[in-house]
């Protein structure tokens, strides 16, 4: 099987390592020129911990690569999605299955334009990753990976993916709710990005001040009402303050902050 990873940041170097350590082929795709060298040159450096590994993995242009793909994963940001899916088009066949696990909404549509819905997985990821310089990542801790086709099918390309996930320690689930995990995601994003972003405070630190949390819980409230008039189907737990209990939305509260996903891996806020 060959495996490509679209866009060579923080995550599509970590989900890009997990498979090639997995023995499978993979190569990354990106745009930055120093970066690819220092992959091709050194191979990958991953850190975890105090531990370091070296994978050995192909970084090149678009243009560069003409095997077809059977998985392309899109780790770009949201914004050059149709941008890079455009720059590997020659890759992509009607057996080809295009994976997202971006942050916020809309992927299967964009994805949908380039294969059909049985052939267009999408996800969320609550693995942590910090692109540290060229060729080099610090992996967080635990995670896990949610996903589903567009059509709803657990298909046979469904079912190979995770399975060579769990055997890259990626954790998969293939379930029908990850379209309530990506509006949940995206309510998480509206408030910590948001209010961080003001701010300039932490995660942690957002929620020190009553005002925080309750700005917080007014941010999730309103993308919990948009998920629902659409059928998302969330439950606010900020009608019963629920965020400091280690609800579905903890990373708001001070304590849960630390150990989040996303804490302290600023790549993936976006």
């Amino acid at each position: 099987m060959k495996f490509y990873i679209l866009g060579a940041g923080a995550m599509g170097c970590l989900y890009g390592a997990g498979i090639r350590q997995a023995g499978y082929d993979v190569t990354l795709i990106d745009v930055d020129p120093f970066h690819m060298r220092a992959i091709n040159k050194k191979g990958l450096s991953v850190q975890f911990g105090e531990a370091e590994d070296i994978v050995r993995i192909e970084a090149h242009r678009a243009a560069n690569c003409t095997e077809p793909a059977d998985y392309m994963i899109v780790f770009t940001k949201s914004i050059y999605s149709e941008e890079a899916l455009e720059s590997v088009k020659h890759l992509i066949t009607p057996d080809t299955t295009l994976v997202s696990f971006q942050n916020g909404l809309g992927h299967e549509e964009v994805l949908g334009r380039y294969a059909d819905p049985d052939h267009v997985i999408v996800g969320t990821t609550s693995f942590a990753c910090d692109l540290l310089g060229y060729g080099r990542i610090r992996a967080g801790g635990f995670g896990v990976t949610n996903m589903m086709t567009a059509s709803g099918n657990v298909t046979p390309a469904a079912q190979t993916l995770a399975d060579v996930f769990a055997q890259a320690g990626l954790n998969p689930t293939v379930t029908d709710q990850v379209f309530k995990a990506i509006w949940e995601k995206v309510a998480f994003n509206a408030a910590a990005n948001t209010l961080t972003a003001i701010t300039v405070l932490p995660f942690g630190r957002v929620g020190e001040v009553p005002e925080g949390k309750d700005l917080a819980h007014q941010i999730v409230r309103e993308v919990i009402g948009v998920a629902n008039a659409k059928g998302g189907g969330l439950r606010s737990r900020a009608e019963h303050g629920g965020y400091a209990d280690g609800g579905a939305f903890r990373p708001l509260s001070v304590d849960a902050a630390g150990r989040s996903e996303g804490a302290g891996d600023r790549s993936r806020l976006h």
